[in-house]
């Protein structure tokens, strides 16, 4: 399975966050990520987010757990394309990613507040 770079993570979660939702740089540098896939733009994977999102808060009750785990979800999928879902790894990468993102303190903040401005920006 391809590997995310942690400042890859952060530039595409401060992408979600600003306003303006710029890509400072190019996608994931390993050659699999960039074989024949054009750069990636940041709005499709806003709106996709989005839309998950209104849709589990909608179907479920446990918004608070699954919302991180979702966004994380997306992002591999937008900055890999959506094959990767289907790697044995995923739901497990996935998850650690989730765990690692809400038990630092200052992410998790940040993930909080990216998810419910995802989520006003959606209704």
């Amino acid at each position: 399975m391809s590997r995310i770079e942690p400042t890859r993570l952060h530039q595409i979660l401060t992408s979600l966050a600003s306003p303006k939702g710029e890509v400072k740089a190019e996608r994931n540098s390993s050659g699999e990520a960039r074989a024949g896939r054009a750069r990636r733009d940041i709005s499709v994977l806003r709106r996709t987010l989005k839309a998950r999102l209104k849709k589990l808060r909608t179907d479920t009750g446990e918004f608070e757990s699954a919302a991180p785990v979702i966004l994380v979800q997306e992002i591999l999928c937008w900055e890999f394309g959506s094959e990767i879902a289907e790697h044995d790894a995923f739901e497990k990468a996935t998850m650690a990613i989730s765990d690692a993102l809400q038990n630092t303190p200052e992410a998790q903040g940040s993930l909080k507040r990216l998810i419910a401005k995802l989520c006003e920006e959606g209704s």
